[in-house]
């Protein structure tokens, strides 16, 4: 299976402003943190947000001096102040929210904290992906978010939509179907 080139990370290196001073980015889901330190690696003040309090913990311990604020919570409930950000990222956070409803408020709430310009970067699974029935988790077709977005005034900038095989965490080979979607506040 050839690697994918990973969108995310393409987005968080290219050329960036900040309005004068700091870039700041939100990680929404970031489990081990490894999008959180590319950010700050990148020049971006970071807010990293997990309900695991062992991956929170180790990233807090394992920051270094890079601006990450780790932050142990639900990503369904966490608050996000309007206009704060220049780029947030959630990849492979929204699948595991049952309730979709709550996924379109989570996006909503983000295009909120986003800055004008600002990107949003995100995934949705699709229901051609092995895992759909499962109660736990939520997938979209494309054309089911389109309408939220647009009423929340981001313009995608990037689409992708990949359906085939891949490994799991575990290393177990499924069939995914991923929406991957790169935004930006208008």
């Amino acid at each position: 299976m050839q690697k994918r080139e990973d969108k995310f990370e393409k987005l968080i290196r290219e050329p960036r402003r900040g309005d004068g001073f700091i870039l700041s980015a939100l990680d929404l889901g970031a489990g081990d943190g490894v999008y959180s330190r590319m950010m700050a690696e990148a020049g971006y003040h970071v807010q990293a947000v997990d309900e695991s309090v062992i991956k929170m913990g180790n990233l807090k311990d394992n920051r270094g001096t890079l601006p990450i604020a780790t932050f142990t919570d639900d990503v369904g409930r966490f608050d996000i102040t309007p206009g704060t950000f220049q780029l947030v990222i959630a990849r492979n956070v929204f699948p595991f929210i049952a309730d979709k409803e709550i996924v379109k408020k989570v996006i909503t709430k983000v295009s909120n904290g986003l800055k004008s310009g600002g990107k949003f970067a995100f995934t949705l699974f699709g229901p051609k992906d092995d895992w759909v029935g499962n109660p736990k988790m939520s997938f979209f077709e494309h054309e089911e978010i389109l309408p939220l977005l647009e009423d929340i005034n981001l313009e995608i900038v990037d689409r992708d939509e990949f359906i085939g095989e891949g490994y799991t965490m575990n290393r177990q080979i499924k069939n995914w179907h991923i929406h991957t979607y790169i935004t930006r506040k208008k």
